[in-house]
């Protein structure tokens, strides 16, 4: 699934709105693990940039987005361990202090290098 903030209206804190959001989604899945008894994982990745969006179709019109930003936030979920949230260096920098993070050391991500 994909979530995005700021978009069509800016929102100034759209980063420090997903990590709270991503930490609430993870806390959520733990829970339903323990009362159901399931298996159930997921990882999140966090990034922030410039994207395109819109409408696609012509009978059935879907909005979507994509561009480097999205791949990129993909990257980090693919990268990320179960049940935890990466984010990029830039989502850490735009948080100004808000959300606490704790680096896990260098990643190698498919079509992007190594991140921090």
């Amino acid at each position: 699934y994909l979530v995005v903030s700021g978009v069509p209206d800016s929102n100034p804190n759209h980063a420090s709105s997903l990590c709270s959001v991503a930490i609430h989604i993870c806390q959520v899945v733990r829970e339903l693990q323990q009362q159901k008894g399931e298996n159930w994982n997921v990882r999140i990745g966090i990034h922030t940039g410039k994207l395109c969006a819109g409408l696609l179709g012509r009978n059935k019109f879907i909005y979507d987005v994509f561009g480097d930003t999205v791949n990129l936030a993909s990257r980090l979920a693919d990268a990320a361990e179960v049940d935890h949230v990466n984010v990029s260096e830039d989502v850490k920098n735009m948080c100004n202090g808000r959300e606490s993070f704790y680096f896990r050391g260098e990643v190698s991500l498919k079509g992007k290098g190594v991140q921090r």
